[in-house]
């Protein structure tokens, strides 16, 4: 049977704006497949009004709006990417011209170091597509792209791309200055709880379902939820590994330091020795 993912460690440890951000990604994900689930109706009521609860206690210039559209423009960036890589795919395998074949056989040499785009988390989605772009940047990359007809996909992609990372650094620049540290350290813990509670549900009507089309309708919800824990587990272990090593980078500056003004005292007291003490 389909699970929901283990994902206590992600609700613990997740930094406030990636939590913040988690759930509007849940919201949007599976929010036009609750119309088709009505016994999940009152449960799924009370996570989305938690999860505005928890929108409303960051008290900064269109809290709410940045962040749903954080996720729309996210999803934006995976379709131009799917065009962008499915006609460079295709049209290496079936263009019948030559320069075109040669053209996307040339341009899938680069595509195929990012193949992987689409699944990594927001820091590393923003990261790859830039690093894409910068390689196809070149005149004889350009020229290829516009004889398959990819310039206005990637031109797009990259206009997308640039608002989503000029957004994400102002929405998490508003989140890591909060100061009501209690108040949404209580309203997470709502938000957990009816998550939880949602997900308990999800599972026992999955358990007990006999018809094939809600068994998959469940299923498919279920995988939506599945992503987002995938996609931000990547990113909390991308920034634990961030934090230790500027942990220790201090920890290794201080040391450092420290020796420094260890040896600089024992030269400073053998210059100040007299031959008779030495």
């Amino acid at each position: 049977m389909t699970k929901i993912l283990e994902h206590s460690i992600l609700m613990r440890r997740i930094l406030s704006a990636d939590f913040v951000q988690f759930f509007a990604n849940i919201i949007l994900a599976i929010t036009g497949q609750m119309t088709t689930i009505p016994r999940l109706t009152p449960l799924w009521n009370q996570l989305q009004q938690s999860v505005q609860e928890l929108d409303d206690s960051f008290k900064w210039p269109a809290r709410a709006s940045e962040t749903r559209k954080l996720a729309i423009l996210n999803r934006q960036r995976n379709g131009l990417l799917t065009i962008f890589f499915n006609a460079v795919r295709d049209q290496a395998k079936y263009a019948i011209a030559p320069l075109i074949l040669q053209s996307a056989a040339a341009i899938k040499f680069v595509t195929d170091n990012y193949a992987e785009a689409k699944t990594k988390d927001y820091e590393g989605k923003t990261a790859l597509i830039i690093n894409m772009l910068n390689d196809l940047e070149t005149p004889e990359a350009a020229a290829h792209i516009d004889r398959i007809g990819q310039t206005a996909n990637l031109a797009s992609l990259k206009s997308k791309n640039e608002e989503f990372q000029q957004l994400y650094i102002l929405r998490n620049q508003a989140i890591y200055q909060h100061k009501v540290r209690g108040v949404t350290s209580s309203i997470r813990k709502k938000v957990i709880a009816s998550f939880e509670n949602f997900n308990a549900a999800l599972e026992g009507l999955l358990l007990t379902e006999a018809d094939p089309s809600a068994i998959a309708q469940l299923e498919s919800t279920i995988k939506a939820i599945n992503a987002e824990i995938v996609d931000f587990t990547s990113l909390l272990h991308r920034r634990l590994g961030q934090i230790k090593a500027e942990k220790d980078r201090k920890q290794a500056a201080s040391e450092a330091a420290s020796k420094t003004a260890s040896e600089g005292k024992a030269k400073a007291d053998s210059a100040t020795q007299t031959p008779a003490t030495r």
